[in-house]
């Protein structure tokens, strides 16, 4: 939930707090989904923060695997270039102490550089591709509720 929070605001554009506060909410519904219960999960933005932060962070090997393939996923020679916007946005949205332990080098500032290209990366692609079948009916749906 955080780190969706996170991109949106550093790439897409600004979310409230209180339109944060409601999607942390709306997220319990979904934990809920893969078995935690309500009351074990935060239901504003300060108190998931607060989760986070009291969180001893651990470098497991599969951490690790996970962030090699986020940075360098099995893809063609060809899309590899492209696929370099969505690992250095990836990046930088890490906390520090985040990419610290990954052994993630950062030049401070570097995300200014990336926010411009990625704000208009997606703003290409919601304007070019069509939305997904499911989100399709999904806007069907609450127009259809309105």
């Amino acid at each position: 939930m955080h780190s969706f929070l996170k991109a949106y605001r550093q790439f897409a554009g600004p979310v409230t707090d209180i339109d944060a506060d409601r999607y942390v909410r709306e997220m319990v519904a979904a934990a809920e989904l893969v078995g935690l219960h309500k009351d074990d999960v935060p239901h504003k933005l300060a108190d998931l923060r607060d989760y986070l932060r009291s969180q001893k962070l651990v470098m497991t090997p599969a951490a690790k695997e996970g962030m090699r393939y986020v940075i360098a996923p099995p893809l063609p020679l060809i899309a590899r270039p492209l696929w370099t916007l969505a690992a250095a946005a990836t990046v930088a949205i890490l906390p520090a102490r985040v990419r610290s332990l990954y052994g993630l080098p950062w030049v401070p500032g570097a995300h200014l550089a990336i926010r411009p290209q990625v704000f208009a990366l997606l703003r290409v692609l919601n304007t070019t591709l069509p939305p997904a079948v499911r989100v399709r009916r999904a806007l069907d749906r609450a127009r259809a509720a309105a």
